[in-house]
Order: structure tokens, then sequence, then C-alpha cells
């Protein structure tokens, strides 16, 4: 049985993912105390809010996008060519303008978590206004660019598009793992 590329990339990825996704929990299991993973768990879960702002609408992208893209070539330097070519391109449009005003939407998450973890009682001081700051910025600008992933997959790019999100895996997990355990080191030498 031979596997195309495809079919390996979206395998590779969705591995990494699980595999990732358990040594997170290993780690947040060892170095948070239960206080640290209540804040952890509340800023994930309104990261993922994100998902009411998508709708769904980037997996009907992907497939909109394959319609469109039909009698179009991608020429070797990233420029698309062919019969309706403004029909890709006006969705393209579309999508980034939709996705751009849900991005800004959802920066208005920041104020609402800035009151809401401040008129809690606090069980430990930890400074998480920081750690709010860049997780709403970078989830806002994270949904911003979905629609490009989309559209480029439904283009018939799986390859590039599962790589990408393979390396956006690796990076953001060691990213994890290392600010879970450098924190924990920092905690312990106060």
């Amino acid at each position: 049985m031979q596997v195309d590329k495809k079919t390996l990339a979206v395998l590779a990825q969705r591995g990494w993912q699980a595999g990732a996704g358990l040594i997170t929990l290993f780690c947040i299991a060892r170095y948070l105390s239960p206080a640290e993973q209540g804040y952890y768990y509340t800023f994930a879960s309104l990261a993922g809010l994100q998902a009411l702002l998508d709708m769904g609408l980037s997996t009907i992208l992907v497939q909109q996008a394959a319609h469109e893209f039909a009698e179009l070539t991608w020429l070797p330097h990233g420029e698309v060519v062919g019969n309706n070519v403004g029909r890709y391109l006006a969705l393209t449009k579309k999508a980034l303008y939709w996705y751009g005003v849900s991005g800004l939407l959802f920066l208005l998450v920041y104020p609402g978590g800035l009151y809401f973890f401040s008129h809690r009682p606090q069980e430990l001081d930890l400074a998480w206004q920081q750690p709010w700051l860049v997780l709403v910025v970078s989830t806002a600008v994270g949904l911003a660019l979905l629609p490009v992933l989309a559209i480029v997959e439904g283009s018939g790019k799986v390859v590039e598009v599962y790589s990408l999100r393979l390396v956006q895996g690796i990076v953001g997990a060691i990213a994890i793992w290392f600010t879970l355990i450098e924190g924990a080191a920092f905690m312990r030498s106060l």
C-alpha cells in the first residue's frame, strides 16, 4: 500500500498534534499548581471562542475554493491564472474581509477578560495580564489569517498547508513545554 504525500502530510500533522497534546498534559500536571492550571485551562477555553466567530466557515471555504479553482493554475511565483480567476480572487477578498472583522471582534475579549480576572478572588499572586494580552492578540491574528490556509488548501496545496500546520504545531508545543518547565524552575528559584 502506497501512501501519497497529501495523506502523509495530514497524518504527520494530526499525529504530532495528538502526541504533543499528551506531553503538554503531562507538563501541565507536573509543573503547574492547581490554581495555575485553572488559569491555563480558562485561558485556553476563552481562546477557543474563536470557533464561535469561525462558525465552520473555514471548512466551507476549503470546498468553495476547490470549486472556484477547478479551471485555475498556480504559476511558479505564486500567481493564479485561468478562466474566472476573478471569482477566486473575489472569494479570497470576501473571506479575508470577514475574518479580519472577526479578528477585530475577538479583540473585544481582552477587556472582558481583564474585568473577569481582576474581579475574582486571587488564590495566588500571578501576573496574568501580559499572558492574557499575548493570548488574545495572537488568537485574533490567527483568526484573521485562517482563510488564507483554507483557500490555499482548497486550491490543492494540501501538502504545503499541512506542512505549515505541522511546523506551527511543533514550534507551539516546544514553546509551551519550555515555558512550563522554565516557569516552574523560575518559581522554584524564588
